[in-house]
C-alpha cells in the first residue's frame, strides 16, 4: 500500500523554529500458513514500512536556515 499524507508538525525553540513534513509512507505485509486440520491453521505475518520526512529550520527573524529530507524504514 502507497499512501501520500499532509502530516506537519511545528516546533519552536529559543533560537527559531522548526517544520516537519511526512510527504508520503509505504507498507507491506505478508502471511504464509499452514492447515493442520478443518480447524487447525497456523500462520505467521511479517512486514516493513518506509516514509520520507522534510524538516526545515527557522531563525527566530524567520530566516529559512536549514533543511533535510529522509527516507525512513522499520
Amino acid at each position: 500500500m502507497f499512501d501520500g499524507t499532509n502530516l506537519r508538525s511545528s516546533t519552536s525553540f529559543s533560537a527559531g523554529s522548526a517544520n516537519t513534513h511526512t510527504n508520503w509512507f509505504d507498507t507491506l505485509t505478508a502471511r504464509q500458513g499452514f492447515l493442520f486440520q478443518p480447524n487447525v491453521l497456523i500462520y505467521a505475518q511479517g512486514g516493513a514500512a518506509w516514509t520520507n520526512t522534510s524538516v526545515t529550520v527557522f531563525n527566530f527573524t524567520g530566516t529559512q536556515i536549514g533543511q533535510s529530507s529522509t527516507n525512513n524504514n522499520g
